[in-house]
């Protein structure tokens, strides 16, 4: 039983699980798309056995990061970013 994050989930997860299916034909992969609160909440019901999800703050005992992504603002050209920024 295995949940994604929305994003992860709409890229990540037809490749991945694909693959592993292939590779694996006996086992049955259960997977849910949702957001960080609803997998966390899951995974603490016993509802979902592992998650990827992004690091929404929340200290828990079974979490490992597994890397870092970097994040862009995309704006139109005449939208003021600058109070967006940090420190600003």
């Amino acid at each position: 039983r295995l949940g994604l994050q929305e994003d992860f989930g709409e890229t990540f997860l037809p490749q991945v699980l694909g693959s592993f299916a292939r590779a694996n034909p006996k086992v049955r992969i259960e997977a849910r798309i949702a957001r960080n609160a609803e997998l966390i909440d899951w995974v603490l019901k016993g509802q979902l056995d592992l998650s990827l999800a992004w690091d929404g703050g929340l200290s828990t005992p079974f979490h490992q990061a597994l890397g870092q992504r970097q994040l862009h603002w995309i704006a139109s050209p005449g939208f003021a970013l600058a109070p967006w920024r940090e420190g600003d």
